[in-house]
């Protein structure tokens, strides 16, 4: 599906350059908009902390809608992981035949050891010291393939069907090893996955907020919060709703109030559970 078709009435048009349309969107009464509902200090500071942003929160919208639009099956998904443990395996045992060959991995140790381009990772760490003992050189390095492959294997999820052994003597029916509950519990969790997997509707509006919320913590004083609701009016009542709505209303006006107030809820949900969640 496109993002048009998604997201029909999008501010942003996806076949220009997005820098020129953020700054036109986030313009100065937009600005003065937000910065009222935040009670926010009206100072070049603190409107340039806010457009910058509102303009990374918006860019953050966009990315995440086009992500939702462009989500591919999960059959799709699961062959795209099938390819990297097929990669990762065949990376692996590469490398393990490279021992196969007298000198080999020594001339490879000394190619990685005089290259001074080695690209670094955390705390400076590059391939080079990664490397093993002589004629096992790469072991770290495979354990890590290893592990590469057990992490993308567990997150491809493939339906479940009934554990049957093939029997040993023609004529002879297979062996089920697991029962119709298992099989059922294993459904289940299929079914949950996938579910799981599936980019909600309010994906982008989730993205956004997630985005602008350090913004907002820094230059308003008011809570991070969908606030309280009120019978009396039939509404909710946020400053940082308001503020929101009032960005919703000029880069996707078809995301109404109420949405948002759902969205600011399921976050600070996500927070309370914390990041293993």
């Amino acid at each position: 599906m496109t993002i048009e078709a998604l997201y029909p009435r999008l501010a942003i048009n996806m076949d220009e350059e997005s820098e020129p349309q953020y700054q036109e969107l986030i313009s100065d009464e937009l600005l003065s908009e937000v910065m009222a509902h935040g009670d926010m200090s009206d100072d070049l500071e603190t409107q340039a902390s806010l457009r910058q942003g509102l303009v990374v929160a918006s860019d953050a919208y966009v990315t995440a809608a086009l992500e939702r639009a462009t989500q591919r099956s999960e059959k799709e998904d699961n062959e795209a992981l099938d390819r990297v443990t097929e990669a990762a395996q065949r990376l692996y045992d590469a490398l393990l035949h490279l021992q196969d060959y007298p000198g080999l991995e020594a001339r490879v140790e000394k190619a990685v050891r005089r290259n001074p381009h080695l690209h670094e990772v955390r705390n400076g760490v590059t391939l080079a010291d990664m490397l093993g003992t002589r004629r096992n050189i790469f072991a770290s390095f495979r354990e890590v393939l290893v592990d590469l492959q057990i992490c993308v294997e567990n997150t491809i999820n493939r339906k479940p069907k009934p554990m049957l052994l093939e029997p040993d003597m023609e004529g002879e029916a297979p062996l089920r090893l697991d029962s119709e509950d298992e099989l059922e519990a294993g459904m289940q969790r299929w079914r949950e996955r996938s579910k799981a997997r599936k980019l909600p509707k309010d994906h982008a509006l989730l993205a956004f907020l997630v985005s602008f919320r350090p913004t907002w913590l820094a230059l308003s004083g008011h809570p991070f919060t969908e606030g309280m609701y009120y019978p009396e009016t039939g509404r909710t009542v946020s400053r940082l709703v308001d503020a929101v709505d009032a960005v919703m209303q000029r880069l996707d006006p078809a995301v109404r109030r109420s949405a948002i107030v759902n969205a600011v809820r399921k976050v600070r949900a996500s927070d309370a559970r914390g990041p293993s969640s």
